[in-house]
């Protein structure tokens, strides 16, 4: 009798347990443009992935934290794929919200998900069903409540990991939602975007070496100023050649233009 009861406590508890989708609010951050707004989520390294159309059209857009921190940012559009509608923006410094994890479980039709976004311009959570993992168009097709301003926005599952992007509705059918494949996201992230890109290469500042506080070999130190010495020596003949070739242009231009006036 204690042992079918404890069986059913035991079965009973996944049927309670289940996630707490505030969470996902603190990777969410509302985007904004002159043309509206959307949503966007922090990832590992430091950038939003948001919906290309979304920010299309600019090269730089407002980004706010869900409630309760209100951080706000600019930052700069660095990859941009309207066919995909995925873009990736970089802000102007680090976000302080907490970055989402991929998922490593395989999307099922039946799987809870939740999907955060910014349709009356702050970040909310709704919450629905997986109906088909890959469409016609290859987007995962969800019936949970989104509205204009949910574009962009992560859709997650009930363990808080990310399983695609949220990018539209459908015109006819309520609550129909589509997000691009976590896939594709994956793919995207995965690519070297920052060097094709207004990404800022960070100054290095190397050791500075105080020479009169290091003990040297002779022999190292008499390399090291042979060394000096021929790299001074290029430098300077390399100079003269300079002003030597600089001189010799003036000389030509200078016969042109006397043959051009006799």
């Amino acid at each position: 009798m204690m042992s079918n009861i404890l069986l059913s406590i035991a079965m009973a508890v996944p049927l309670f347990t289940f996630y707490d989708s505030t969470l996902v609010l603190d990777g969410t951050y509302t985007i904004t443009t002159p043309d509206g707004n959307g949503a966007g989520f922090l990832l590992q390294d430091g950038t939003v992935i948001t919906a290309a159309h979304v920010v299309d059209g600019f090269d730089t857009v407002e980004l706010t934290a869900s409630l309760p921190s209100q951080e706000f940012t600019r930052g700069s559009v660095v990859y941009s794929d309207l066919e995909k509608d995925i873009a990736v923006i970089k802000p102007q410094i680090p976000l302080s919200g907490t970055p989402l994890k991929f998922s490593e479980t395989d999307l099922a039709v039946g799987d809870l998900v939740f999907a955060s976004g910014s349709p009356i311009g702050s970040a909310v959570v709704s919450r629905g069903t997986v109906l088909e993992i890959l469409n016609e168009y290859g987007l995962v097709q969800a019936e949970i409540p989104i509205e204009f301003g949910n574009s962009g926005g992560p859709l997650v599952d009930q363990e808080g990991f990310l399983v695609g992007m949220v990018v539209s509705k459908a015109a006819n059918v309520p609550n129909m939602a589509f997000a691009v494949p976590l896939s594709e996201l994956i793919n995207v992230y995965q690519m070297e975007y920052g060097a094709k890109s207004n990404y800022f290469i960070p100054n290095i500042d190397f050791p500075q070496i105080d020479f009169s506080k290091v003990n040297l070999n002779p022999l190292y130190a008499a390399l090291l100023g042979v060394v000096f010495f021929i790299v001074a020596m290029v430098a300077k003949r390399r100079a003269g050649q300079d002003k030597n070739q600089d001189e010799k242009i003036v000389i030509v231009l200078e016969e042109e233009e006397n043959h051009a006036v006799n």
